[in-house]
């Protein structure tokens, strides 16, 4: 889900995993995304939880800038 932010997530060379983790977490609870865990792999929800996610990449983009 964070792919299309890892420029803005750096802190210099590194990720700042504080803010991935706080978007992320966001992005779960506004867009409603459910699934069997959180670690679960994107193809193991159901397609609606798929399409949130998608939409969740480019909105992430958009509020972390």
């Amino acid at each position: 889900m964070l792919l299309p932010s890892l420029r803005r997530l750096r802190r210099g060379p590194l990720i700042d995993d504080t803010r991935g983790r706080a978007l992320y977490e966001h992005m779960v609870r506004r867009l409603e995304i459910t699934g069997p865990g959180r670690g679960e792999p994107v193809a193991r929800l159901s397609g609606g939880n798929q399409q949130k996610v998608a939409l969740a990449k480019w909105l992430a983009l958009a509020e972390s800038g």
